[in-house]
């Protein structure tokens, strides 16, 4: 008796390609991100920028046996104003706005977007790479300032350094996020964060009325009231602090969600979209 003989079933031609995990495609970019941004030919660009500002504080307000209370103005002025309000988020905008022009002059971006990953969760990962590497920049940046203030003999700038650090991480994830928005939306993502900080954070955020909300320098400066020297060389206002953390964050999400938008809808061309 003849017994039929089932062939196996054939194996499906399909290749099943893993999707990674949020976490995991953050470790992958992360490598990325760090080993490019310590390369030798970008190492003295950022010890130039890690050490021109405390050189610039000890020189102009940190000198003398006995430091007087005008150089602690100077200190202060120069560790917000120079440093905080103007260094700090044109960095933020330097490195964030570029950071999809990067990848298309790299030609590197074709081979991320086309890797088992949302578009959307590409702009959104890439973002909490490049901001956590500013974060770690920044935190170094202050650590730098607070030991030129202390050698200076600069006082109660231990509790400074506290306001200043938990400031500055609000402060970096909004700058950043906004950044990375405008270098979406414009290949000269520099005019437009400059025109922005102009009209927005030096312009509303003057005006004496609700509309000053918008501006992100306010909610910072409410932040940074907190610290008695702060208070007594600005004069700050310190009412809703629980408002300016909530607003701070709620811009982060907006700005971060509006560039991954963005980026799942608009195409960028190699040779439309590479020069900065």
């Amino acid at each position: 008796m003849n017994e039929t003989v089932q062939a196996p079933p054939l194996l499906s031609a399909t290749r099943v390609v893993p999707c990674p995990t949020f976490l995991g495609a953050f470790r992958g970019l992360w490598s990325f991100t760090w080993r490019s941004r310590l390369a030798l030919r970008r190492l003295p660009i950022i010890l130039a920028l890690l050490l021109a500002i405390p050189i610039l504080t000890w020189l102009a307000a940190a000198q003398g046996e006995a430091p007087s209370e005008e150089a602690a103005q100077r200190y202060f002025r120069l560790v917000l104003d120079v440093y905080f309000f103007l260094v700090l988020p044109l960095y933020c905008l330097f490195v964030c706005g570029a950071m999809i022009r990067d990848e298309l002059q790299d030609d590197t971006l074709p081979f991320l977007i086309t890797r088992p990953l949302r578009r959307a969760g590409f702009v959104v990962i890439k973002y909490l790479c490049e901001m956590t590497w500013l974060q770690i920049v920044a935190a170094i940046e202050v650590v730098l300032l607070i030991v030129v203030g202390s050698l200076g003999r600069i006082e109660r700038v231990n509790a400074f350094a506290v306001y200043l650090l938990l400031s500055q991480v609000l402060a970096v994830a909004a700058w950043c996020a906004l950044s990375t928005l405008l270098g979406l939306i414009n290949r000269r993502y520099l005019v437009l964060g400059i025109v922005y900080g102009f009209i927005v954070e030096l312009g509303i955020g003057r005006i004496p009325t609700n509309i000053n909300s918008l501006s992100l320098t306010k909610h910072l400066k409410t932040l940074l009231a907190h610290c008695p020297p702060v208070a007594e060389v600005y004069g700050w206002s310190v009412d809703k602090t629980f408002l300016a953390v909530l607003i701070l964050l709620l811009a982060t999400v907006i700005f971060v969600g509006a560039a991954a938008a963005l980026f799942n809808w608009r195409e960028y061309h190699h040779n439309e979209e590479m020069q900065k």
